[in-house]
């Protein structure tokens, strides 16, 4: 046994080693945050974006002028998320060309939908 190991290993399913499930496992955790929970506009704000209903979403901020269009949802992704997820472009460039909307970290949502030419526009876009 290398001299830096404190103890020997024990091999996977021998009988030293207790097996947890991964169930088990998830049980154990805590939320480390509590789940965001959305009211009644900031819902209807979110479907609209999940539509991908841009001239809706428009509309909407308009007439709910003080709604913070950075909530979250329970997932904690913001609307800008899940139109970056969903790769609406043009309710992408709506979200991020209004001064209220906090683009943090859009590019690497950007990024991890594998679209290039997405990324570019995003990229472009957040400059």
């Amino acid at each position: 046994m290398p001299k830096f190991m404190l103890h020997e290993p024990k091999r996977k399913g021998s009988k030293d080693v207790p097996q947890v499930s991964s169930v088990e496992k998830l049980e154990e955790r805590k939320a480390s945050l509590p789940l965001a929970q959305l009211v009644g506009s900031e819902e209807r704000f979110f479907e609209l974006v999940e539509r991908g209903d841009t001239a809706s979403v428009e509309t909407f901020l308009n007439e709910h002028r003080s709604m913070n269009v950075n909530c979250i949802n329970y997932k904690g992704l913001s609307a800008l998320h899940i139109a970056l997820k969903r790769q609406h472009e043009s309710m992408v460039r709506m979200l991020i060309q209004r001064p209220d909307v906090e683009v943090r970290d859009a590019a690497l949502h950007a990024v991890a939908t594998g679209n290039i030419d997405f990324t570019t526009v995003v990229l472009d876009l957040i400059k």
